[in-house]
């Protein structure tokens, strides 16, 4: 999916100098094809890669982060988080 895409799709801006898919974003930041359960963090949300083979990214799980609360605990950012992410894939 083109970081575009889902921009428009949460209503944000999400913009790498270097990436234009969600697959690229995440190589991009960590400089190697990841296997399953590994994510970044970026402009506050959370990539975490569900599914993955050696060569490529297949699906991605969005989700907005947390912020420290005005209280002991933490409150999660208002907004909808985006499900599965699906790559067909993983060029920058």
């Amino acid at each position: 999916m083109r970081l575009s895409d889902l921009a428009d799709q949460l209503d944000v801006e999400l913009e790498h100098p270097n990436a234009e898919t969600v697959a690229g974003l995440i190589l991009e930041e960590l400089h190697h094809i990841p296997r399953r359960g590994e994510f970044i963090s970026y402009e506050g949300y959370r990539f975490t890669v569900v599914a993955a083979d050696a060569r490529r990214i297949k699906l991605v799980a969005v989700e907005r982060e947390r912020l420290p609360g005005p209280e002991a605990g933490e409150r999660e950012q208002t907004g909808d988080p985006a499900a599965g992410v699906r790559e067909s894939e993983s060029e920058t």
